[in-house]
């Protein structure tokens, strides 16, 4: 289950910091706790975006002018979003950085059927890395064109996969697995002095840690069955972290998505 969350905006122009994919992490564990669902606190195979709005940028972070801010959520357990869905609508008010939102709607993502080849954007950093390469590894620039790029992520996704309950040597062509970044993409943004990978904050089990992540639009290859299940809960590690997001490219998300009823969405 794949949901967008819209909140009405109390504090127009306030600001979040530019890396707050933790501040989303802990309150998504904090409701779980609040809302006694303690089994799904530890759960990981999900992903969410950023904070998206009408923002603009200063040395404090991002300002939001809009009046409304969006944040998306995605699980390939519909339990688990369920929960968080509860979790922040019992909330009267919430505040990330110090921003101050209110729960309005909630809107379901149809999952699209998907073929052995999809266009995708990040709407979150991907890290390659996995928690393991934390250090100055973790910080490596790789290029993404790279066989190294895309192994990283395979042998991460394959995890994540297993994790699930799924085995990859019953999926058909798992191997076949590739990303290919849009060319024309990177060469524009590095033409314009501009940069796809930074240095991103990652906290993971309480710690702090740095690691370089990548936004670009790519081609993905891999089985119809493995692009849903990235489609759902990310493809990176760190999707239970704010990080690997991923969303069909040259499509508009609100075009296949139903209003959610939130009385009956809470109902576990």
């Amino acid at each position: 289950m794949r949901v967008r969350v819209t909140f009405k905006v109390k504090n127009r122009g306030a600001s979040i910091p530019f890396h707050h994919q933790h501040l989303i992490s802990s309150f998504i564990k904090e409701k779980l706790k609040d809302g006694g669902e303690n089994g799904l606190s530890d759960f990981s195979l999900y992903s969410f975006s950023g904070v998206k709005g009408l923002t603009r940028v200063s040395r404090q972070g991002l300002h939001y002018h809009s009046k409304r801010v969006s944040v998306v959520i995605s699980s390939v357990n519909d339990l688990f979003v369920k929960a968080v869905i509860k979790g922040i609508f019992n909330s009267k008010s919430i505040k990330f950085g110090e921003l101050e939102v209110i729960p309005e709607l909630v809107d379901e993502e149809m999952i699209p059927e998907f073929g052995s080849e999809t266009k995708m954007i990040c709407i979150s950093p991907i890290i390659p890395h996995g928690s393991s390469y934390f250090g100055e590894d973790s910080k490596r620039y790789i290029d993404p064109f790279s066989n190294e790029f895309s192994d990283l992520l395979f042998d991460i996704v394959a995890t994540k996969f297993e994790a699930n309950g799924g085995n990859p040597e019953n999926v058909p062509d798992f191997n076949k697995f590739q990303i290919v970044p849009d060319k024309d993409y990177i060469d524009k943004i590095n033409n314009n002095g501009k940069k796809f990978s930074r240095i991103y904050r990652v906290v993971d089990n309480s710690a702090e840690n740095e690691a370089r992540g990548y936004t670009f639009p790519f081609k993905l290859y891999a089985p119809p069955e493995i692009q849903q299940f990235i489609f759902q809960c990310g493809i990176d590690q760190f999707g239970s972290r704010g990080f690997g997001m991923v969303d069909l490219a040259n499509q508009d998300p609100l075009e296949r998505t139903k209003k959610m009823d939130i009385k009956t969405s809470i109902v576990a």
